[in-house]
């Protein structure tokens, strides 16, 4: 970093000399900074375009600034002061910069050439303590905004960047390319630098189009590696975040459970946890304490995201079983709200949020809910609506999450039987019938896993059926439970058969109220909420922050051949205000009536908890 990178305001006879050629600028991070210069028609007077990125200034004297550059080398701007008011003006562009105390990126015009005409297209070092004159000054950004298209992350999308994408898509290769210039490049995200990233950035260029793409705009500000910082390590999973995350996952289900609606419900403890506790890493005092113990059961909120860094960064991606998290954070690019470095970087290290800066207008419903779309692999196409985006609409934090995995053992075919509903209505379903080895005793219901390929399994529970389901669900205990399906039974005493529902559907609430009754009260009041560690209130004009909505809507699809679901929830911050063995009994558990069901990992931390209570084909 630290480098001086080429510019594209060029002449025709340096375009042409770049397309003879067939190079771009890829500026490598170094030991030293480097230059590099692109000549500029402006005024009948050659000028030559710099841009430096990184840059602290240090001190502002009456014809020019002093600075640092990344790697510590002091160098000295003088600023070629032709009138008076001109001084004036690139003066007052620096003290700006100043007084927000951070790294800046700035554009600036020359008439000094610092490389020889063959070099234009190359890099020469910069000497520490050297004098650059600035005619005019272009721009001045913080350090670390990026924009899609501009692969060669010079400030600008235009003619060059579309040479750069015309090399990587021609020889399938993007080595050369720095971290931040790959993500500016990678305009539909594929992971890749392809042919449909240059048509985008084509059409843009030329005036063609200037429509949203599938998953974002280009030349739309990217800040998603802004914060520069190295994700956790984190903690392993133990039976301490395991209780924290069944916990809160029983007592939503419990809390969102209606029993005169007879509607099947299905939560992700994991997603839920995960935006919330991005959140709650810009609360304060009373908000914090009230979060931390809804969310945490006892652990605190840095031991939650050490144990939620380490469990993303171990999640399964093979062929039979994948289990993806993701999490960005969008705000309002207004004046008014600076977002603190410390809570971006919170949750860059610990959830490796995406961050993204956006006008809010009505636009970002579509730019978030294209985010989701891609995250769930199209299982949740969208997450809020164009009214949602009110406008005291400051912030949203989402969290996605998509599971699919195979089962161990594949059911070869389905048959024809009848699901019994809360009102002992019978509806025909598809039955999935195994035979399986892990039972467990829980009392006053029956519960079996059936593994899927990997780690992860899909618990059954049936309550007796001298069990009135709705007492079943309001009486769930995650310490008991936990307990209970801590060690299946000896399977030589038994012979277990199952039968699992074959079934799919949608589910969706906002858990505001769900949370409040939990505990998590003063988050949703305008006047009580204390956000901040999640915005400057020093800033003129800024306003509090407190949650307007918590939205979670999931997916399920149960299959002869496996499972797929998904989950997504949104966080809307809004501005306010014996010696003698027994002969095997044989155990029967059909899913044919209203059950619980999880799907678990060993450690029996669930990212997926439901209620089906009725189920037809």
């Amino acid at each position: 970093m630290g480098n001086f990178k080429k510019l594209t305001r060029v002449t025709a006879g340096l375009m042409s000399l770049a397309l003879a050629f067939g190079t771009f600028a890829a500026s490598q991070a170094g030991s030293s900074p480097k230059l590099i210069s692109a000549a500029a028609d402006q005024n009948d007077t050659m000028l030559y375009d710099y841009v430096v990125k990184d840059l602290f200034v240090t001190g502002v004297n009456q014809n020019g600034f002093n600075a640092l550059l990344s790697n510590g080398a002091p160098v000295h701007f003088r600023i070629s002061s032709k009138s008076d008011s001109k001084l004036l003006e690139l003066l007052s562009k620096i003290h700006q910069s100043v007084k927000a105390e951070r790294l800046i990126d700035i554009k600036f015009s020359s008439s000094k050439l610092y490389a020889e005409l063959a070099a234009l297209l190359g890099v020469i070092d910069i000497q520490p303590d050297s004098v650059y004159v600035i005619d005019d000054i272009i721009y001045i950004k913080d350090s670390g905004t990026h924009f899609y298209g501009d692969i060669n992350d010079d400030g600008v999308v235009d003619t060059f960047d579309i040479i750069c994408y015309r090399k990587c898509a021609a020889n399938n290769n993007w080595d050369d390319l720095t971290k931040d210039q790959f993500l500016n490049g990678d305009v539909n995200k594929n992971g890749a630098i392809d042919g449909e990233d240059l048509q985008k950035v084509t059409d843009f260029t030329l005036g063609n189009s200037s429509d949203l793409d599938e998953f974002g705009q280009v030349g739309s500000v990217r800040l998603d590696d802004t914060v520069k910082v190295q994700a956790s390590e984190g903690t392993a999973a133990d039976q301490k975040f395991a209780s924290a995350e069944m916990n809160l996952g029983l007592e939503l289900l419990k809390k969102c459970y209606d029993p005169d609606s007879a509607e099947n419900i299905l939560i992700s403890p994991f997603s839920i946890s995960s935006a919330l506790a991005m959140t709650a890493n810009g609360a304060d005092n009373e908000t914090r304490e009230e979060m931390e113990k809804v969310l945490g059961n006892g652990l605190t909120l840095d031991e939650l995201n050490e144990y939620m860094a380490h469990y993303v960064a171990n999640l399964p991606d093979t062929r039979t079983e994948k289990l993806y998290s993701a999490n960005s954070i969008w705000y309002r690019d207004v004046p008014n709200l600076k977002i603190l470095d410390d809570f971006l970087i919170a949750n860059k290290k610990y959830y490796s949020s995406e961050i993204y800066q956006d006008p809010f207008d009505y636009s970002v419903a579509d730019e978030v809910n294209k985010w989701v779309n891609k995250n769930t692999r199209g299982m949740i196409p969208s997450v809020i609506k164009k009214d949602d985006i009110t406008p005291d609409l400051m912030m949203i934090l989402v969290n996605t999450l998509y599971f699919e995995a195979e089962w161990a053992a594949k059911y070869e075919m389905s048959v024809s039987e009848k699901f019994t509903d809360l009102n002992g209505e019978k509806h025909d379903i598809q039955a999935m019938h195994s035979a399986e080895y892990m039972y467990y005793d829980l009392g006053d219901a029956d519960a079996f896993r059936k593994r899927y390929k990997g780690n992860y399994s899909f618990v059954g529970i049936l309550p007796h059926e001298d069990v009135d389901f709705n007492e079943y669900i309001a009486g769930l205990d995650s310490d008991k439970l936990l307990s209970g399906l801590k060690n299946y039974e000896d399977p030589n005493n038994y012979d277990l058969y199952v039968m699992i529902p074959k079934f799919s559907y949608d589910y969706g609430t906002l858990l505001n109220d769900q949370l409040k009754e939990l505990g998590v009260k003063s988050a949703f009041d305008p006047y009580a909420a204390d956000f901040s560690k999640m915005n400057d209130l020093t800033v003129e004009g800024a306003d509090p922050l407190y949650i307007g909505k918590v939205i979670h809507k999931t997916r399920i699809e149960v299959t002869e051949s496996g499972t797929k679901a998904a989950a997504v929830t949104a966080v809307m911050q809004n501005a306010g205000c014996a010696f003698y063995p027994e002969p095997k009994r044989e155990i029967y558990i059909y899913l044919n009536r209203p059950f619980v069901y999880m799907i678990v990992d060993e450690n029996n931390i669930p990212v997926f908890i439901g209620a089906a209570t009725s189920l037809e084909s």
